[in-house]
């Protein structure tokens, strides 16, 4: 189920009073009552996030008599709104991308006016997310660079799809005035503009297989760009974060051979002060009923549970998550937070998002 998010914020104003009476305490966890109410940041309607955030509410409803734990998933902005919303106490968690998520984390490029936000931690991993570049085959663009001088859409402000352009440009050194149209919508919006020939570039990162991405392909002439494995590399140069990734062959219209590309990973986040009894029993939820969890959508068919802990995580794991996790044995001894080539990075991202900043 997803609901309008204002009831989520009162939600949370209630268990922030709760928390506030706990501050000087040795550990508030221990005076502080288990969260009993879970609002979870998805985002558009007609995205990834907002099937697999409902699933796994599912999932942890159906468990509500045992540990008295609600969840509600909210459609919202997408990564970069959710992660705000968890550190301003409008939802508990939500899905974000794990490169986004460390940013946040260190205080870097989108989140750099903001600071670091050193409460955000990590629950799990939840599938791979390529980066889709789709094209109108009526646009008669054949290589990365025939993209100058076309209709593209950067997306709506707060959404993955966004931060995923302004890198691209970025990294291309293109303006906004190399293209005859730039465009800010979301998915939906996006979709419907594709399909009426009102745009001809589409930035998305979804996982696969995607319905929106074989209505695009199949029914509004579309088709897949490679990201050529040079601009992969400059990517990866300049945000280690970012993983060389495959759109599988054979899964969409037109579309036999495995499209090249660059991505990352779906992650579920919350912040420190979630209850650790809270966390755990969101995370018993999904990972005690797999199976389960892996039909709540296509997406996470590939996915399987000690990758999703050991992999494509830069940021702490919440105690909560860390010690269910390790009770199973999904988790190494030293799980990944913050390690020393990790925080290295950070200077390079500030010189590479510096250098951006000169060129404009």
């Amino acid at each position: 189920m997803t609901r309008d998010l204002s009831f989520a914020f009162r939600a949370s104003v209630a268990a922030g009073l709760v928390a506030g009476l706990t501050l000087g305490m040795a550990n508030p966890h221990d005076a502080m009552a288990k969260d009993k109410f879970v609002a979870l940041g998805t985002g558009s309607p007609s995205g990834t996030y907002a099937p697999v955030g409902a699933g796994i509410c599912d999932l942890v409803n159906d468990n509500r008599p045992t540990h008295g734990v609600r969840c509600i998933a909210y459609n919202t902005g997408g990564s970069v709104y959710n992660i705000q919303a968890i550190m301003s106490g409008e939802l508990e968690m939500g899905i974000t991308r794990s490169d986004l998520a460390f940013q946040a984390y260190k205080g870097i490029n989108a989140f750099k006016a903001i600071g670091p936000n050193p409460d955000i931690r990590a629950v799990t991993t939840l599938y791979s997310m390529p980066i889709a570049v789709l094209v109108k085959k009526s646009a008669d663009i054949n290589s990365f660079e025939e993209l100058e001088g076309k209709r593209i859409n950067i997306g709506n402000k707060g959404s993955g799809k966004r931060s995923v352009s302004e890198l691209i440009l970025d990294v291309m050194g293109w303006q906004k005035g190399d293209f005859s149209a730039v465009l800010e919508l979301n998915t939906k919006q996006m979709g419907k503009a594709f399909c009426d020939d009102n745009v001809d570039i589409l930035i998305e990162g979804l996982g696969n297989p995607s319905k929106f991405y074989e209505e695009m392909v199949r029914d509004c002439g579309g088709k897949f760009l490679a990201v050529p494995p040079e601009v992969v590399g400059k990517i990866k140069k300049q945000f280690p974060y970012f993983a060389a990734l495959d759109i599988p062959g054979g899964i969409y219209s037109e579309t036999p051979d495995n499209v090249g590309t660059f991505g990352f990973k779906a992650t579920l986040v919350t912040k420190r002060e979630v209850h650790p009894d809270t966390v755990y029993d969101v995370t018993a939820a999904m990972f005690d009923a797999f199976e389960k969890f892996q039909d709540k959508h296509p997406s996470l068919k590939l996915s399987s549970p000690k990758p999703m802990v050991q992999n494509g995580i830069f940021i702490p794991f919440h105690p909560g998550a860390e010690r269910y996790l390790r009770e199973k044995g999904y988790l190494t001894p030293d799980p990944p937070a913050a390690k020393p080539e990790t925080v290295a990075m950070d200077k390079k991202d500030e010189k590479a998002e510096t250098k951006g900043a000169e060129k404009k």
